[in-house]
């Protein structure tokens, strides 16, 4: 009789602790609200979850990327405008210029504004963003242009008579980057923000030698005004109109680019909100469900002990009887 009631005993204090570890288990849930907090109690669950947790930490890069990319693309596309404004002052003066009736000293009056409008130019060229030039290309550490010599030199070579390859500077913005078959990155699989400021401002000369160049274009200008002679004003006329139809098909270029990123930016919000709500049905507890299941195993327990206070009554003197 007593080894069937130790027995008994044993059986029921094992039930017991396991009845206590599993209040203990679904308690944990309720405050939490997390399904697990070891691999092992789900494993399968477990892998899923870690799938889901790389895929958001991926996605969050890409949106701390998209961020950076979006704030250098406003200031380019600032700076673009404000160029086009410095443009459209330099086609007034040089309607004025053109007026037969006016004196050398009203010509090299104009000169004078040309030059300081020449400089914001050159200010504008040489704008930087959180430590960065925007208008360098990959050389972002480096002053763009400079002038040596009374020549305009990007990144230390003469505008007119230089030669530029292409320039690239990619950032994964989530688009799957890959290397290609003959550059280190493939351009459709990432987004180039290298911005050279010689396509903005134009290099080399035309047929008439004339520089391709605004920076340049509107040196000439002073010059020729400063001489008082306008007999080439009209040819130089239509250059500068040239030029200031390229500023404004680059400031589209940069606003299609901003448009590209925010369509970026609007599915990398999808996919975090899908992944969200991967992980939060992998990890997560319904809280509601989680108190019912605490609360239904409180009474469990507690109906266990009032079992128990049954079993264990019994005393050494109750079996000496």
């Amino acid at each position: 009789m007593r080894v069937t009631n130790n027995l008994l005993i044993k059986k029921y204090l094992k039930n017991l602790n396991k009845s206590f570890a599993t209040y203990n288990k679904l308690s944990d849930i309720a405050t939490t609200e997390q399904l697990y907090r070891n691999a092992s109690d789900n494993s399968a669950a477990t892998m899923k979850a870690f799938s889901v947790r790389h895929d958001l930490t991926k996605i969050n890069l890409y949106k701390s990327n998209i961020v950076d990319v979006k704030n250098i693309l406003t200031d380019i596309e600032s700076t673009i405008s404000s160029l086009n404004d410095v443009a459209i002052d330099i086609k007034s003066l040089i309607e004025q210029a053109k007026n037969v009736t006016y004196s050398d000293a009203e010509r090299k009056s104009i000169a004078q504004v040309l030059k300081n409008l020449q400089i914001q130019i050159l200010n504008s060229a040489n704008s930087k963003y959180a430590g960065r030039y925007l208008f360098g290309g990959s050389n972002i550490t480096e002053i763009p242009f400079t002038v040596v010599g009374g020549r305009l030199c990007y990144n230390g070579v003469d505008v007119d008579t230089g030669t530029f390859e292409p320039d690239h500077v990619y950032v994964d913005l989530g688009m799957g980057m890959a290397a290609g078959s003959t550059t280190a990155v493939n351009d459709n699989t990432a987004f180039d923000i290298a911005y050279r400021g010689v396509d903005l401002l134009g290099y080399g000369v035309d047929s008439d030698g004339i520089s391709n160049n605004l920076y340049n274009i509107v040196g000439d200008l002073v010059n020729m005004l400063e001489n008082n002679d306008i007999t080439d004003l009209e040819r130089y006329e239509k250059k500068f109109e040239q030029k200031m139809s390229d500023i404004l098909v680059k400031y589209a270029d940069v606003g299609e680019k901003t448009n590209f990123v925010a369509f970026l930016d609007s599915r990398l919000d999808i996919s975090k909100e899908n992944s969200l709500n991967k992980q939060d049905s992998l990890e997560g507890a319904n809280l509601a469900e989680a108190i019912m299941n605490v609360t239904y195993q409180e009474m469990a327990y507690n109906a266990a002990l009032k079992i128990g206070a049954n079993i264990l009554q019994n005393s050494l003197l109750d079996y000496l009887r």
